[in-house]
């Protein structure tokens, strides 16, 4: 029995939650657990120690984030009933002080406050952690210094044909935890990791919580020609390539890229990049092309269909298979974003395969 007294806080320092996670929950091969939150059926394990705050854990996919002594309570008390703090995050409702005290009692440690030491009161329970620690943290810069020197550790970018160059200019990282490629979006701490061995393919990324975000959506404000593709690979691949810009979304998401255009219009009238679209070659791509199209075109932005992708499915299939043939198709789509020279061409051999002349029959 370790007889100094400890306060209720203090727990949380002499308590190591990873090691004690680790002991209680079965985790897959990158350190991911099925949700400790009652409220979410997590049938593709979703939560695991949160890498830049270890003194918590974080679902990926419902948001929440859980200290030691919810994690405790969870999983030692059976606790199912949650409520949002302050923050409007999902907690779960416990006593803390019985709680503390289990802790204590397991660790071998005397709780100050607790009855049987006749000190005074328990302490009231500890602040929630703040709402996206990850991304308002001064360590954040610190942690995403170490994922980009842990690059070495991994050859994906090579296979993806992303250089060193490239990898240092957008920050890229990796995360050994998670064995996933660290991917920032800008300098407020919002990234995605890009799973290398998801279990199944709707869990190759890991998106943080809060509002759903464009891959570079500030170019459309800072380059004259824009393009607008899926993948953030893509959009990387089209930079490292060329003079241009390039932003990446989803296709269910193509109204984020309309509102940013909007607000960047606003702020500043004279903006009028020249955007090409070219998302994916198959049906979800070319409907999300068409969307965009008249979405941007109502706002009176000049706006061409114009896959680089060539015959492949993206961008960055295409430099992976073919890198010079990927940068020749990209500078043709550069210089001639409405395709016209093509669409002439196309437009011969279609009169010559159907000439526009109806024979009669009669002899001349």
């Amino acid at each position: 029995m370790n007889n100094n007294l400890v306060k209720p806080a203090d727990l949380k320092g002499l308590v190591s939650l990873p090691e004690y996670i680790a002991s209680v929950v079965s985790m897959d091969s990158k350190g991911f657990f099925s949700c400790l939150n009652p409220n979410h059926p997590d049938n593709h394990p979703s939560m695991c120690v949160d890498p830049n705050h270890p003194q918590y854990v974080h679902c990926f996919s419902c948001g929440v984030s859980y200290d030691l002594f919810d994690c405790w309570a969870l999983i030692n008390d059976g606790v199912t009933e949650t409520k949002k703090n302050s923050a409007g995050k999902e907690k779960p409702v416990y006593n803390f002080n019985a709680v503390a005290s289990e802790i204590a009692d397991h660790y071998g440690y005397a709780l100050i406050g607790d009855p049987a030491n006749d000190l005074y009161s328990v302490e009231p329970p500890l602040p929630e952690p703040p709402a996206e620690p990850a991304q308002t943290s001064t360590n954040f810069r610190d942690q995403l210094e170490a994922w980009h020197a842990n690059l070495n550790q991994t050859d994906y970018l090579q296979k993806r044909g992303i250089t060193q160059t490239t990898a240092e200019i957008f920050n890229l990282g990796y995360s050994p935890l998670t064995n996933s490629i660290i991917i920032p979006y800008g300098q407020d701490g919002y990234y995605v990791q890009r799973a290398l061995n998801p279990i199944e393919k709707r869990d190759r990324y890991r998106f943080p919580i809060g509002q759903a975000r464009a891959y570079n959506i500030e170019a459309l404000a800072k380059c004259k020609t824009v393009f607008i593709v899926e993948g953030q690979f893509d959009a990387l691949s089209i930079m490292q390539e060329s003079d241009v810009g390039a932003v990446a979304t989803s296709t269910s998401q193509t109204r984020l890229i309309v509102k940013a255009l909007q607000k960047f219009k606003e702020q500043d009238p004279t903006i009028n990049p020249t955007i090409i679209l070219s998302m994916d070659n198959d049906r979800a791509g070319q409907k999300a092309n068409r969307a965009l199209q008249r979405g941007l075109e109502a706002l009176g932005f000049t706006c061409y269909v114009n896959p680089v992708n060539g015959d492949y499915k993206d961008a960055n299939e295409f430099l992976v298979k073919d890198r010079e043939g990927f940068r020749q198709k990209l500078q043709h789509v550069i210089n001639q974003p409405d395709n016209w020279l093509d669409n002439y061409y196309a437009d011969i051999k279609k009169r010559h395969d159907y000439p526009d002349n109806i024979p009669t029959g009669f002899r001349i």
